[in-house]
């Protein structure tokens, strides 16, 4: 298995985070691990293989390229090597206003098939010139934008509560804003899929995840700490609720499948 994380230009910077390339040669590469959500819209291109997504109560056979939807619960997935795929990692409220894309209408499955808002054009002229994806998708989403694109306040909100490990309060945002908090609620489910409490528990579990990445400690007091937590309970609990099961033991075993599965990159 290999992965190799770019930085998009700054041209494409306002939408996407970074692209990953993915492979896994051998049939014996094959994986089934958890994909672990953070918040974030993920384009997932497969050029070869095949993959699979699994709920607590559905399994789906996903398409060659498909969309990634934020949620509050973590993926089975699984792989067919030999894969060769590019996870284009982007901002959630952007990419949803860029592409006029209501996820309120999704709340099904996990994921948008990827024909219904890129065109399959894109994905065969990457899947023919593999040194040149990252140009190509750069170039659609240039082609997409006919202005500089202008943060509203959603994805003001996003941003912060991103930037701040999820700490952000955002009911004082939302008075400091002047904003309508039932209009708002509406507008940033819509455009993220998840609500801003729940981005927060997101972003936080993925935040305590980037530090044991780092080497800090992991005991309950240290994490309760830094995730900024009620207490131990409050942190068991909203990490079985996300991972699927609780630190103790998430934060005790190999990692390697998992975190090729999430596309976690260390920042």
């Amino acid at each position: 298995m290999q992965h190799k994380c770019l930085k998009p230009s700054n041209n494409c910077a306002f939408l996407i985070k970074h692209f990953l390339f993915l492979e896994s040669f051998n049939k014996h590469e094959a994986i089934e691990d958890k994909f672990i959500p953070d918040g974030c819209m993920s384009v997932v291109f497969n050029f070869t293989g095949n993959v699979s997504a699994a709920t607590q109560t559905e399994c789906y056979k996903l398409p060659s390229y498909f969309i990634v939807i934020p949620a509050i619960q973590h993926l089975i997935i699984k792989t067919f090597p030999p894969l060769n795929s590019l996870v284009v990692v982007c901002k959630a409220s952007v990419f949803t206003r860029l592409f006029k894309i209501d996820l309120a209408t999704y709340c099904e499955q996990p994921f948008i098939d990827g024909r219904r808002i890129i065109p399959e054009q894109i994905y065969f002229e990457m899947k023919n010139k593999p040194d040149k994806r990252q140009l190509i998708f750069e170039n659609y989403i240039i082609s997409t934008t006919t202005t500089n694109y202008i943060p509203d306040d959603i994805d003001l909100t996003y941003d912060k509560i991103i930037c701040s490990k999820g700490e952000t309060l955002v009911n004082e945002l939302l008075k400091q804003a002047d904003i309508n908090p039932r209009s708002f609620r509406r507008r940033f489910l819509s455009r993220t899929g998840v609500n801003a409490k729940a981005l927060s528990r997101l972003i936080r579990i993925n935040y305590l995840w980037d530090c044991y990445l780092k080497g800090n400690k992991t005991d309950f007091q240290s994490m309760v700490y830094e995730g900024n937590y009620y207490d131990q309970a409050h942190l068991i609990n909203d990490f079985k609720k996300i991972v699927g099961e609780a630190p103790s033991h998430f934060f005790h075993k190999e990692q390697s499948n998992t975190l090729f599965i999430s596309g976690k990159i260390i920042q």
